[in-house]
């Protein structure tokens, strides 16, 4: 009887080698939660880095489309302090019927730039000239996610006090001054851009 307890006693675990399990599973528990904390602090510093890029982007991108804008009679400018559409050449897909078909073009067209408060983002909407005059974006694509406001406000030369406007007076604007306001891993911080515009009145 004695000899039959002492084999089954053999085949247990001891009450250290239950604690050196016990160790174990700890120090391999506290590397995996390190690796990844350190991965989450990486991708949210990378993730904040990328708005600041995506942002100076935008800042490229409109000031672009605003050095290409021009003044027409039938497609007016329009502007909020959240929103801004112009006439200007877009890069777009050629006709079916014309020879460059399925080609990108350049031509006349119309961009809007808008932001969306509630999904926190800006996007840019561009249509060509037969698209512009119904009211129709073809094309919609979202600049930068997780901001917390974007404000324009435009400047006339003709206007006789130098405040900017909250609104566009039906003809492009000789300036246009972009302030966002977002939020990374050193708080809230504002970037804020002013454009010339050559045709601007």
């Amino acid at each position: 009887m004695f000899l039959k307890w002492k084999k089954n006693n053999r085949q247990a675990l001891t009450f250290v080698e239950m604690l050196i399990v016990v160790c174990l599973v700890s120090m391999i528990s506290i590397a995996i939660y390190r690796c990844f904390a350190n991965g989450l602090a990486v991708w949210q510093r990378s993730n904040a880095s990328i708005i600041e890029e995506d942002i100076v982007i935008f800042f490229d991108k409109i000031a672009d489309d605003l050095r290409n804008a021009y003044q027409d009679s039938v497609m007016n400018a329009e502007g909020t302090t959240q929103k801004f559409t112009f006439p200007t050449i877009v890069r777009t897909l050629a006709d079916d019927k014309s020879p460059s078909s399925g080609e990108y073009i350049s031509q006349m067209g119309k961009v809007q730039y808008a932001f969306e408060v509630f999904e926190g983002r800006l996007y840019r909407r561009q249509a060509n000239y037969g698209q512009a005059f119904d009211k129709k974006f073809s094309e919609s694509q979202c600049l930068i996610k997780g901001l917390k406001d974007v404000q324009f406000k435009y400047f006339y030369a003709k206007r006789a006090e130098n405040a900017g406007s909250d609104s566009v007076l039906s003809a492009l604007p000789s300036g246009v001054e972009v302030e966002i306001e977002f939020t990374d891993q050193y708080g809230p911080r504002t970037l804020k851009k002013f454009i010339d515009v050559p045709l601007g009145i």
